[in-house]
């Protein structure tokens, strides 16, 4: 499952804008000619987004867990 992931982060890393284009078409994600120009943190933002959406609502609930004080307390 993580090889995709680490494959499309190596590649987008890399100067190869060539080799980035298959790879991610095979993860079905289509960017235009000019996003492929981009720098290396906001083209592996581009990517990311595309491959896993909006990511926000994680974050929002990773933001809201409990502590694990307070969830030892609800368990006991």
């Amino acid at each position: 499952m993580l090889e995709p992931f680490y494959k499309i982060i190596s590649v987008s890393i890399s100067e190869e804008k060539a080799e980035l284009e298959p790879i991610l078409k095979k993860n079905q994600i289509y960017l235009k000619k000019q996003d492929l120009s981009l720098d290396i943190k906001p083209l592996i933002k581009l990517v990311l987004r595309k491959l896993f959406g909006n990511l926000a609502c994680l974050v929002d609930s990773l933001a809201t867990m409990p502590s694990a004080v307070d969830g030892t307390k609800t368990k006991v």
